[in-house]
């Protein structure tokens, strides 16, 4: 064997052991980094699973959710049919108000950037009612109508009351006590025929606890043959109601080849709809929801685009039908009759014009009419009115009437200017 040729046999076994030692830290090496690229990818690529946690506490209607929960986005659902609100990481309370008594469900859903989606419902009896503050007024105000406070004078009791859960008025005089159910700001009338001092008083219920005040008021007597002129004015008309009614509406998945959806939707019985809006669905699920109404607005159907077909509509439906919390805005026109105001006024001997100021109209009121009601008497003695002339349904023009006592004579007319009403007044010896 020549030494030409021995080198060749070595330098080919040596090149083959670097070719074999070569290849094996290729393979370690591939194998090292396909180690760590699947740590690094489920370390730092892949996000912590999310978890709906959170607990809940009542004070009356009001629910507070304390957020425990991990996760990048999601909603808060509260069983009522209100809209969904937002899931935020770095809100520690989520607080809510029912509308109404009852047993509701409050579920969290939750997901991370990944769409992994955890969720947690937790059930809340709020059947108890919550616990009543004592009743409350606040304001107790008693104001003359007209130009003075001369039997019979008219008067407007207005005020505040809260947390009341009964109200006793007591407008004295003759009356009898008016009781109510409803807190709040109040207005009424009252006319008093008969001079003196007379006591006003309020007093609001809740359980066992009440609460009173009152007020007087000096209605002084008419001079002796002075004739007096009561004007009682009564509005009515038509008023706009409006409420907002929630439901959910329930959306079957699609059968093979559906595109669209749509589903019918009612006003309740009396109302029209005036506005419908869909609270925040899912984009991944449906698209282009809205509420298409009828030419009466009584009815209508909610419909859209689905946003996926098949197997991933399915998926991101979870298999289930798609809830879509709907709130409808309702309106319906309903009859009011204004509470009665009463206006007086004292008018000398002789022949002469009394102008009474009428109460302005309320706003707000369609169709709105008005009925006025005259009653004109003279002061008797003892300061009891004896009616000389009484009309029920004044109209804007009134030809009058007359009336005769022992040695004088009447003769009165009446005509409604704008906002006032002029009554003439005649006598004769």
């Amino acid at each position: 064997m020549s030494d030409e040729v021995a080198k060749k046999g070595i330098t080919g076994h040596v090149g083959g052991w670097i070719k074999g030692i070569l290849g094996l830290f290729v393979g370690v090496g591939s194998g090292v980094v396909v180690m760590y690229s699947n740590a690094i990818v489920n370390s730092v690529v892949k996000p912590t699973r999310p978890v709906a946690n959170f607990a809940v506490s009542a004070d009356g209607l009001t629910v507070s959710c304390a957020n425990h929960a991990t996760g990048d986005s999601g909603w808060w659902d509260f069983g009522d049919g209100s809209t969904l609100d937002p899931f935020d990481a770095g809100q520690q309370t989520q607080t809510h108000t029912y509308a109404k008594l009852g047993t509701y469900s409050v579920k969290l859903t939750v997901r991370n950037f990944m769409m992994e989606e955890n969720e947690r419902a937790v059930p809340v009896d709020l059947t108890t009612p919550p616990k009543t503050l004592p009743p409350e007024i606040s304001a107790l105000k008693v104001e003359p109508l007209g130009n003075s406070a001369v039997a019979p004078a008219g008067f407007r009791i207005s005020g505040d009351v809260q947390n009341a859960e009964r109200l006793i008025f007591d407008l004295g005089g003759d009356s009898l006590p008016v009781v109510e159910t409803q807190s709040g700001r109040f207005e009424k009338f009252v006319v008093f025929d008969k001079p003196g001092v007379q006591m006003i008083r309020l007093m609001g219920l809740t359980g066992t606890t009440a609460v009173k005040r009152e007020a007087s008021v000096t209605v002084t007597a008419a001079p002796r043959g002075s004739v007096s002129v009561v004007v009682k004015v009564t509005d009515s008309g038509t008023q706009v109601e409006k409420r907002n009614a929630t439901s959910t509406v329930s959306i079957p998945l699609p059968k093979k080849g559906e595109a669209r959806f749509e589903r019918p939707v009612s006003a309740e019985p009396g109302f029209t709809i005036a506005d419908g809006q869909v609270a925040k669905p899912d984009p991944a699920v449906v698209k282009n929801v809205k509420l298409e109404l009828q030419p009466d607005r009584k009815s209508g159907k909610l419909v859209g685009d689905w946003a996926a077909t098949g197997e991933a509509l399915a998926k991101e439906a979870k298999n289930a039908d798609v809830m879509l919390p709907l709130t409808l805005s309702l309106e319906r026109s309903v009859p009011v009759t204004l509470p009665t105001e009463t206006l007086s006024a004292v008018v000398g001997a002789g022949s002469q014009v009394t102008a009474i100021g009428l109460p302005p109209r309320r706003l707000g009121l369609q169709n709105p009419q008005r009925k006025l009601e005259l009653q004109i008497s003279r002061a008797n003695p003892d300061g009891s009115p004896d009616v000389l002339a009484f009309e029920p349904d004044l109209k804007p023009s009134w030809k009058g009437a007359t009336a005769s006592r022992p040695g004088i004579g009447y003769g009165f007319g009446a005509e409604l200017k704008g906002d006032q009403l002029q009554v003439r007044m005649q006598t004769k010896q």
